[in-house]
């Protein structure tokens, strides 16, 4: 099964999940200690995002402004930092539990997820995305 690695530089990427991912490899393939499900409004059901729990609490924390986009800081102001993943959550018995989908998934989730990207950053250091012509104000 694969999940879908999206980083701060904007490029996505599918990784390859070993049988039976629990929170230390998802910590690991993000760059962090403590991992948290977030279920952005900008991905359908099943999909969720793997994101650092302490990410904006770092140093120098890196906005990643695809996450944020699909998280809609827009709206809100609490935006997403550092990498991502993105896996499916299924319910069962046992409450839920993530998996990765099919490569063929992954990969296309990958051309959406980076298509009509332009990432740049404006005088007042502002970042703004666009995308399919449209304008969001990220952070």
């Amino acid at each position: 099964m694969w999940a879908v690695k999206v980083g701060t530089d904007g490029k996505c990427a599918a990784v390859e999940m070993p049988e039976g991912a629990g929170w230390r490899w998802y910590a690991g393939e993000i760059g962090c200690d403590h991992i948290e499900v977030v279920r952005p409004r900008g991905l359908d059901e099943p999909y969720v995002m793997i994101a650092d729990e302490e990410g904006r609490l770092r140093d120098e924390p890196t906005l990643n402004p695809i996450a944020s986009w699909l998280y809609k800081t827009h709206e809100h102001g609490q935006p997403i930092v550092g990498d991502v993943l993105i896996v499916q959550e299924e319910w069962g018995e046992d409450g839920a539990e993530l998996r990765g989908m099919a490569l063929e998934i992954a990969e296309a989730e990958c051309t959406l997820l980076q298509c009509g990207w332009e990432i740049s950053t404006d005088p007042l250091d502002k970042i703004r995305i666009r995308l399919a012509g449209k304008a969001a104000q990220v952070f």
